[in-house]
């Protein structure tokens, strides 16, 4: 009995490894720029804007710029048919990335877990990946590739540790020519705040 459930257990592990290696082999551009590399965290063109490095010394939390960051952003000023890649902050410090919807071929869906904001720069302390395991690549004309990956299924993978992400936060502008004027750069790439409630686009 007890060689059985060591099986199984490191079944289930071997498991959680292969569908996380997946992801690392098969989260493509799929025309859409690939923000994060899950080996070196360094984004793909701009290494010096997206990079972990540790929080150390006599940095301070900054509540009110955190309070001002909860919201829904996106990488547009406005809401299309699919949405862009965009960030869920919420009061409660917990965070949802995802990317753009457009793109169908795309194996990793987005990430999640806990955010801070420490002397202007963004903290992300990744706990899970939504992904697509399986189903086959077919033309499709609703997606922006041609292409998009059908019946495959979702799946939730745990990061434990959590996988540390810093970014670079640029002042708050304001952007006249748009309905929704608030933005700011997170980690070099320009994002719109569509809505200070971010429960409103969960």
């Amino acid at each position: 009995m007890l060689v059985n459930k060591k099986s199984t257990l490191i079944r289930i592990i071997c498991g959680i490894l292969a569908v996380y290696l997946l992801v690392l082999s098969l989260n493509g551009n799929s025309g859409s720029e690939k923000r994060f590399s899950w080996i070196t965290m360094v984004k793909a063109n701009s290494a010096e804007s997206i990079k972990t490095r540790p929080v150390e010394g006599n940095q301070m939390k900054d509540t009110a710029a955190e309070e001002k960051m909860v919201g829904f952003w996106q990488d547009l000023p406005f809401v299309a048919a699919r949405y862009g890649d965009n960030y869920l902050f919420f009061a409660d410090k917990t965070f949802r990335f995802k990317y753009n919807e457009a793109y169908d071929t795309r194996r990793l869906i987005g990430f999640s877990g806990r955010w801070e904001i420490t002397n202007d720069q963004l903290i992300l302390q990744v706990t899970q990946l939504t992904i697509v395991v399986g189903g086959t690549l077919e033309k499709s004309p609703t997606s922006a590739s041609g292409y998009a990956i059908v019946n495959g299924d979702m799946h939730t993978v745990t990061i434990d540790p959590p996988e540390k992400i810093v970014l670079q936060l640029s002042e708050y502008l304001v952007d006249n020519s748009s309905p929704r004027p608030i933005t700011r750069k997170i980690g070099g790439e320009q994002f719109w705040r569509l809505t200070h409630n971010p429960a409103l686009y969960k």
